[in-house]
């Protein structure tokens, strides 16, 4: 199973702005490290919690169908494609009538419509491909999942170094903030 990022957040969760007042810095010299700083704080939030943080496209491939397709990195927006390689090594799609996204949980899963059954694959490596759209936005977002972003950009604000005489911890709670949203497995 392969799970990529097709096209990464165009916008964060957390703006330039938010961050520089978290900060209290009043000038633009480093309004574009503090960018960097804030994409890198949801990159390691997104890693913490396996969600999506910021809307994305992810490509899931897989060898063949499962019964139901778990979809990573909730929450999930929508289904783009689902496609597969048939029997003959021709990549076809399905129609969205033949399948049902479940979002009621997360991980969310599709699963094929009633009276529906999953086509048979040929025996190639990523013989189905699901195209999907997932993540929160600056809207939705939950206020811990920002906040967590604006005290770890504020950490890696002040601490630029790799190597430091003094090691640097955050405060227990911090991390125990994104607890709430962690997709747990079980």
């Amino acid at each position: 199973m392969g799970l990529k990022v097709i096209t990464p957040p165009t916008s964060e969760v957390v703006s330039v702005a938010e961050a520089k007042a978290h900060l209290r810095v009043t000038h633009t010299d480093e309004d574009a490290y503090i960018g960097v700083l804030i994409s890198a704080a949801r990159e390691q939030a997104e890693q913490l919690t396996e969600r999506a943080i910021g809307e994305q496209s992810l490509l899931l491939q897989l060898d063949a169908f499962p019964d139901e397709i778990l979809l990573q990195y909730p929450p999930i927006i929508a289904v783009d494609s689902l496609q597969y390689r048939d029997t003959d090594g021709d990549m076809q799609t399905i129609d969205p009538a033949n399948y049902t996204l479940d979002t009621g949980l997360e991980p969310s899963w599709i699963l094929p419509a009633v009276d529906y059954e999953w086509p048979e694959t040929d025996e190639s490596a990523n013989a189905l491909q699901v195209t999907y759209r997932a993540g929160y936005t600056d809207v939705n977002c939950p206020a811990a999942i920002k906040q967590w972003i604006l005290l770890k950009v504020g950490e890696l604000y002040e601490n630029r170094e790799a190597s430091m005489e003094r090691a640097v911890t955050s405060p227990s709670f911090v991390d125990h903030m994104l607890d709430r949203y962690r997709i747990w497995e079980v």
